[in-house]
């Protein structure tokens, strides 16, 4: 089983509001991420949230997912990561995708090629990389060798403390795709999103299956 754990709990410093609530398209940004994972190989989905859990609740009452509330969203991103991590089903879990909440342009396939990638035993992190630039992201895909060192990680601070320290478990999965890795950090990175998703607004690949 592969278990997908968005992170949602950002303060979004560099805004006046919540960035995952920004529209796009006809939705907001953190629903199209969850759907965007939600169609792909994931098996289970958990969705950890800290300012504005309500608008989340209400948001994503329609879909399969698991919706947490972290209280200590204001220590760092290493709480939402531990949160969904206490939450991860008792057995059968494989691995744990970690996505962030401000990657509206993520996509399936790409999704599905860092899945495939673990199954094939490529390695036991599985890290996208950007095939024009070599710019390394999210999401990542760790394998159960590595949760308890995951649980361990303080501050604000992501998965990659953990990816430096065992850089001979890393596989860098190939991703065709500049926007896949796009994040939206200030007004100047959505609108940049936004100039993208109205030029290929039309396009079939764009809206999840």
């Amino acid at each position: 089983m592969i278990v997908a754990v968005i992170l949602a709990a950002g303060l979004s410093s560099r805004m006046k509001k919540n960035k995952l609530l920004l529209p796009i398209g006809e939705t907001t940004v953190i629903e199209h991420v969850v759907k965007t994972v939600l169609s792909s190989k994931v098996d289970y989905v958990i969705v950890v949230s800290g300012r504005d859990y309500e608008f989340f609740r209400k948001l994503l009452k329609c879909y399969p997912v698991r919706l947490l509330y972290n209280d200590q969203y204001k220590k760092g991103q290493s709480t939402s990561i531990i949160k969904g991590m206490e939450t991860l089903p008792r057995t059968g879990v494989e691995g744990v995708l970690f996505a962030m909440g401000d990657q509206p342009l993520i996509n399936v396939e790409g999704i599905n090629a860092i899945i495939d990638a673990f199954a094939m035993k490529k390695g036991k992190i599985i890290v996208p990389v950007n095939t024009r630039t070599d710019k390394k992201g999210a999401p990542v895909l760790f394998d159960r060798s590595f949760f308890s060192e995951i649980r361990k990680i303080e501050g604000d601070q992501g998965g990659k403390v953990v990816i430096l320290q065992h850089p001979d478990a890393v596989y860098e999965c190939e991703i065709d795709s500049s926007e896949f890795f796009d994040d939206i950090d200030t007004e100047e990175a959505y609108e940049s999103i936004m100039e993208w998703w109205r030029r290929h607004e039309t396009e079939n690949d764009l809206e999840p299956n």
